[in-house]
Order: C-alpha cells, then structure tokens, then sequence
C-alpha cells in the first residue's frame, strides 16, 4: 500500500521510502539530487523516483539493493529503470525481485543497454549515459 501523499515533503518522503534504512536514504538523496538533470520531462519533477518507488512497493532494504547492486551507485541507471516500468518496457515485478536480493535477479549489461535505449528513444530529453 502507498506511504506517500501528494502533500509529503521530501523529508517525510525520504523516511517513509527508506525505512529508516542508511543506505536507501543515502540512495534516494543522490537520486532526488540528480532526477531534473537526468529526466526533465519527469511530471513530478524530483519526487518522481519516490513516487515510483511507492507504487512498486520497493522501500528500505530494496532501494538499497536496487542503487547498490544492479545500479552500482548510478542514480541514473535507477531513474531509467524506474522509467522502464513505468514505459512498460520492463515489468515492475521484475524490478521487485532484483530488489529482492537475490543476485541471479539482476539485470545483465546487455539488457540494461536495450532498455536504456529504448527509454531514451521514448525520451529524447533523458540524459544520455557518459
């Protein structure tokens, strides 16, 4: 069930998606931080990540492991999979069992590239990777 409302502030945000968890709030400060200058078209602007992390029910632990392990601190490879789900390029429920910590569940490079094209041919203003 959603922890967040449209009347939560990034303070209250970051606390209900990390669970008190160190290494999810660490994760989400560095995504919010970066969201605007990786997806401008983004509706809810830096929220947006929180938002899609609530409606796929990922928090603490799960963030962490997302940002950490498939991402390897990349807060622009965790947008872009948000972005994937939500596109419907990549299932959320996929999304949840990397999330889960099981690493037979990551995403391989390769496939992350496909996606990554594919939202960047969906959104020509997504930031590029370097």
């Amino acid at each position: 069930m959603a922890k967040l409302e449209l009347d939560t502030n990034m303070s209250q945000a970051i606390i209900l998606i990390s669970e008190g968890n160190p290494g999810a709030a660490s994760a989400l400060i560095e995504i919010i931080k970066d969201h605007e200058s990786v997806d401008p078209d983004a509706a809810f602007g830096k929220f947006s990540a929180l938002f899609s992390l609530d409606t796929y029910e990922i928090y603490g632990p799960g963030v962490w492991e997302l940002y950490n392990n498939q991402c390897k601190h990349n807060s622009r490879d965790v947008i872009m999979l948000l972005r994937a789900c939500q596109l419907g390029f990549l299932s959320h429920r996929i999304l949840q069992n990397i999330c889960g910590g099981d690493p037979k569940m990551l995403i391989d490079d390769e496939s992350m590239a496909e996606l990554d094209k594919k939202v960047i041919e969906a959104l020509p203003k997504f930031k590029k990777r370097s």
